[in-house]
Parts: C-alpha cells; structure tokens; sequence
C-alpha cells in the first residue's frame, strides 16, 4: 500500500526548510505507485522552473530529487515534464542528460525545446537522426539555413509539415520553393504553408486551391499590380468553349476534364488540382482565363458539382468571380498553381545535394539511403552552463 502523503510536506523548493524535505519527497515517490511518482515530480518541476532564482543548494537538491524519480516516470507523463525543464537555463546538466537518455518522444521534447543547442548537433540529427528527433529539430526556434536545408535533403512528410508550420523562423527562398514544389501533391503541407503569416501574396501563390479568402484576394490583387502583365496562353476558340459548357450540362466529367484540359493548354493532373478544390473557386479562375461568359460559367456551375449547384448564393459568387478576375491574372494563377510561374525577384530553386532523385525517404531511413544515426555521443547535445 503506497504511504499517504502527508499534508504537512512542504510544496516549494526555495526555502532551506523546503530543501531539507526533498530526501523525503524522494522517499516517498519511491514507495508510491506510478501516479505518485509522476505527480511529485510534476510538482516539483513547475515549483522549480517558476523560482525567481535558484541557489546552488536548490539546484542540487532539485537535482537529487529529480534524477531518483525519472526512472520511475512512464514516456507519458516524462514528455510534458521534459517540455517544461528543456527550456529553463538552470536545468542541471544531468537532468538534461537523463531525459536524453529516455530516447523517444521524451527525448525528442529535449531536443525540441532545448534552451541551448550547438549547431554542429542540430545539423548531425537533421542530415541523418532518427525521424522523431530531427522532427523535434524542426520545431526549434533557433534553426539556421543550413539546418533547414538538411531536413529538406530528406524529402520526408513529417519534417515538411513541421518546418512548415514552425512560425519562429524565416525560410528562405530556397527552402521556400522547395517546399511549394512538394506542397503541389502534398495537402496537409499546403495548408501548412497557406497559413504562414509571413509569406507575400505572390509566394502564396501557387497555393491558391488551400489558401483562404483574404490571401485568395490579396494574390489576386498581387497579380493584377505587377506591370507587363499579358496573356501568356492561348485563346480558347468558340467552339472548344461550347463543348465545355455542353459537357457539363451533359454531366459527362471524363468530358469536361478532357475538354477543360484542351481549353486551358493545361494536363490532366493540372485539371485534377483544379476540380478537387471544394469551393469551386480554383474553376472559376480557369473559366476566367479562358475568357468565358458569366452564362456559360453558370450553366457549367449549376450542372457539375451538387454541393456548389444547390446553393444559389454560391453560384453567383462563382460566376461574380469568373466575370471579376481578368484573364491575365487568371492565367497567372494558374500557371503558380501548376508550377510554371515565373515571378519577378524569385531566384532558382535549390538542388538537394543529399537526395537529388525527388523520392520520399522511408520512415527510419536517411536521404541517401543510409542507416539514420543519433550524434556520436548524445551528451554533446547537453548544453554546458557558463562557467562549467
């Protein structure tokens, strides 16, 4: 039977009384059951990392307490703890390394949150760490270009969707066209990068399908603003554009798909990114670049999609929007959308030098096909406090 614990027990670590309790905190935990050891912890963690100031005799002590309990501590419970001791720069060392120790997703919060992290340690784990912990460097607010472009050498999923969704730090136009390159087939990455704050419009144009409202607006805007801005395609010709709209009320989609493709020079998996988009909106745009009427675009709207055709408000505002957007800046939509844009001051995209082939790694594998493997000697990644 796990002894009770007794409402006498102090519950902060900075008083001298309080320090000299932490043996029998120690004790305790180690007689409780498994909810005991992670809750005392748990405790003891936030009462620590919230001191205003920590003596070395707090320190100490903290440190005593805390490594004869993480062993204890089941992953679960360790991660949200390892979350709130990696970041506080007066952690002890051994505490860090303990963690570490753990592997898994309690070394992986370590890695992620890290008040301190050497750079050659960052790079070693992003160009050929386990999956979970170079994901855990993605996440980091202190990346660098470099550390960026070796987790992009890995052409993995998980590590995109996770530098694309760090807001802590700035991609660069390399990482940045590497990313909307592979965002093209890549949903959850689209999104991810639709929903960055601090990309322009005409970088987020090639996101148009996943992008809301707003940004659909300001690219729009973006586009129509650029000077020189001409009709990079073909005309559509009558007859082509009749078939169309014949098509639709046909309800003949592999039709329309076919037609649509030979209408707006484009190829079929082109068209596909274009019908998959919900809203119908991604169509719209490709009717505008092909010049058609707003009848011709209603009949096609009220005759395809069932979601679209039923709601009369969203109809108007799809054909508003084909009558709206000039063809210029439709065609320019389109062209981001399927990667042919040429956008004025976007540089050339970086070639991987660690996988140049374009296949997605297997999880546990590195880019170049190599067995992953954690740095040397994981206590590296320990940072050193001044004076140590």
């Amino acid at each position: 039977m796990p002894a009770p614990l007794s409402p006498s027990l102090p519950v902060s670590p900075t008083p001298e009384r309080d320090i000299a309790d932490l043996p029998n905190l120690l004790r305790q935990a180690r007689e409780g059951g498994a909810g005991t050891h992670a809750m005392l912890l748990r405790v003891q963690t936030d009462l620590f990392v919230g001191a205003m100031s920590h003596s070395p005799v707090t320190i100490g002590a903290f440190e005593t307490f805390a490594l004869g309990v993480i062993p204890l501590v089941a992953d679960a419970d360790l991660v949200s703890i390892a979350e709130r001791l990696a970041p506080c720069p007066e952690t002890p060392p051994a505490i860090v390394a303990a963690l570490l120790a753990r592997g898994g997703p309690v070394a992986a919060a370590v890695v992620q949150g890290l008040w301190r992290m050497d750079e050659a340690d960052m790079e070693a784990i992003a160009a050929s760490g386990l999956d979970t912990m170079a994901e855990a460097v993605a996440g980091r607010a202190d990346l660098r270009p470099a550390t960026i472009g070796l987790l992009l050498d890995r052409e993995n999923a998980a590590l995109d969707a996770a530098l694309a969704a760090n807001s802590a730090i700035t991609l660069d136009r390399a990482a940045l066209d590497r990313l909307i390159a592979r965002a093209r087939s890549d949903e959850t990455l689209a999104r991810r990068l639709a929903a960055r704050t601090d990309l322009t419009p005409l970088d987020k144009a090639p996101l148009y399908p996943h992008a809301g409202d707003g940004d659909r607006a300001a690219i729009r805007t973006a586009f129509a603003a650029l000077s020189g801005l001409d009709r990079t395609g073909r005309p559509a010709d009558a007859p082509s554009l009749a078939d169309l709209v014949a098509l639709a009320r046909a309800r003949d989609e592999g039709g329309f798909r076919q037609a649509l493709a030979a209408a707006a020079d484009a190829s079929l998996e082109d068209v596909g990114r274009i019908l998959a988009d919900p809203t119908g909106e991604m169509l719209a745009v490709a009717l505008a670049s092909l010049g058609l009427s707003g009848m011709d675009a209603a009949a096609i709207f009220l005759n395809r999609e069932p979601a679209i055709a039923h709601s009369v408000e969203r109809v108007f505002t799809l054909v508003d929007r084909v009558r709206d957007t000039p063809r210029p800046v439709a065609e320019r939509i389109l062209a981001a959308v399927a990667g042919l844009d040429r956008l004025p001051g976007r540089a050339g995209t970086h070639q991987p030098a660690m996988a140049p082939s374009g296949a997605r790694t297997a999880p546990g594998q590195a880019a170049g096909g190599a067995g992953v493997r954690q740095p040397a000697n994981m206590r590296s990644v320990v940072p050193r406090r001044s004076g140590a």
